[in-house]
């Protein structure tokens, strides 16, 4: 059995993304998003996370072109975990989420600062282009194979 690997995150923009190529020429979107999940039965008391996400390639242009500080966004993707040795000997450790799919949620307000965002009607949605499910020799249909963020095909 494989493992699974998931996750699924709200939040707000707590920067604008930073967004550089990478010396293979696929671009890659790096940004933190707030989230506050309430801990405890009284609602007064929250903890905030800060997720660091990573978009690549055209999620990442998706990113460039929409995405801005303040900006209410949820994201699925996958859950990278990795680590760096210091100057001094010591380890850091760093989690980080690999963004497939982004949605934009309502009432976002644009970049100056306008109640401008996608309506209850119009929320926006990325999702990675996939191939059109091909009928099996059953007659059946198979689904789209799964697009792993990052990975080069």
């Amino acid at each position: 059995m494989a493992d699974f690997n998931q996750i699924i995150l709200t939040g707000r923009l707590t920067k604008d993304p930073e967004v550089r190529t990478l010396q293979s020429g696929t671009l890659l979107a790096s940004f933190t998003i707030a989230n506050e999940p309430f801990w405890t039965s009284d609602e007064t008391k929250r903890r905030t996370n800060f997720i660091i996400c990573k978009a690549f390639g055209k999620v990442a242009e998706f990113v460039q072109k929409n995405l801005y500080k303040g900006q209410h966004i949820g994201v699925s993707g996958e859950l990278s975990l990795s680590s760096r040795k210091n100057e001094d000997g010591s380890y850091s450790n760093f989690t980080n989420v690999m963004v497939g799919e982004i949605k934009l949620f309502p009432g976002s307000f644009d970049k100056n600062g306008n109640g401008n965002g996608p309506s209850d009607e119009a929320t926006s949605f990325y999702e990675p282009e996939e191939a059109p499910a091909q009928p099996a020799a059953s007659g059946r249909t198979t689904p789209p194979a799964r697009r792993v963020p990052g990975r080069k095909y």
